[in-house]
């Protein structure tokens, strides 16, 4: 099989094109012929060795779609064939992936392998976000990093909610046409306030964004983006004790597997039913990941980078 591996961690050029048999799927586990691979920010942050514990070498990439194409011991053999989507942790970036039978999640016959993957992972930590910060009907939503792949899902989801979006955004892409209510262009500043902010950047700024926040408003960070925060990012909540505002994180890695896989069922479904609009930047050939890693370093994507094995 076809497979991307990092034996030093570093820029685009560390991203190796390699070959290696295709994993035998054990007791539990299905093999999948991999048709489409998520590229997001996680995978840079992988090469780059942001994560601490990640021994070399690697092979990035957090999901994939494809097909069943084997199953292991105790699996049914009707899975073979079947469209599926899966959140591999890494190891993504291949033609092929062995991953329990439990961790896989049908796809919809009107969604596509490379729909799946911009959908994901990205619309999974975007809704999760909002049921975290409790979004209701009418309330005004801030999603920072709007073109990104976590924003533009913020975006929808917010409006699907009832919410009054103003997407913040410097790559000057037409937000609105996915249902924001106001764009703020490259500053990312605003006067307005917020009851929800969802934040998948953090960065310098996001103590401006804390300022913001609405009496009883809350800041969900869910990415990191631009980079880690000051020290002091919180400080906003001390001096406005009054207003009580909170702010909170959120990772998939605190969600169990049937969450995820409920939200995951849900999220499918609303591209299914159009009322979610997964979007594809540009694809790449497995050995062209590079590329896909500069543009997204470029922060001029709106949505999602696609790989084909």
């Amino acid at each position: 099989m076809r497979h991307v591996r990092v034996t030093s961690f570093g820029g685009p050029d560390v991203l190796e094109l390699a070959e290696a048999a295709p994993p035998t799927p054990g007791p539990g586990q299905v093999s999948i012929a991999v048709a489409a691979i998520g590229i997001g920010l996680v995978d840079v942050l992988m090469r780059q060795g942001a994560f601490p514990g990640l021994s070399l070498p690697f092979t990035p990439g957090v999901e994939i779609a494809g097909t069943i194409e084997r199953v292991g011991a105790g699996v049914s053999a009707d899975l073979v064939g079947r469209r599926v989507y899966a959140i591999v942790g890494s190891g993504g970036y291949a033609s092929h992936v062995v991953v329990d039978a439990t961790s896989v999640i049908a796809l919809p016959r009107a969604v596509g392998f490379d729909a799946a993957v911009a959908t994901g992972v990205n619309a999974l930590v975007a809704m999760a976000a909002l049921q975290r910060a409790r979004v209701t009907d009418g309330e005004r939503v801030l999603v920072r990093g709007a073109s990104g792949g976590i924003g533009l899902m913020a975006v929808q989801l917010a409006r699907a909610l009832g919410g009054i979006v103003t997407a913040a955004s410097g790559a000057g892409h037409d937000l609105q046409k996915f249902g924001a209510h106001a764009v703020v262009g490259r500053s990312h500043h605003t006067d307005d306030t917020f009851d929800v902010v969802v934040d998948p950047v953090a960065g310098p700024d996001l103590p401006h964004f804390v300022e913001r926040l609405a009496p009883n408003g809350r800041l969900i960070v869910c990415g990191a983006a631009g980079g880690f925060p000051p020290a002091d990012f919180a400080a906003a909540l001390l001096t406005g004790f009054s207003r009580s505002r909170t702010i909170g994180t959120l990772s998939l890695d605190s969600l169990s597997r049937d969450e995820k896989a409920a939200m995951a069922q849900r999220v499918f479904a609303l591209a299914e039913q159009g009322r979610l609009t997964p979007v594809v930047h540009a694809r790449y050939a497995l050995d062209d990941i590079a590329s896909a890693h500069r543009a997204l370093e470029a922060g001029s994507v709106l949505g999602k980078l696609v790989a084909h094995p």
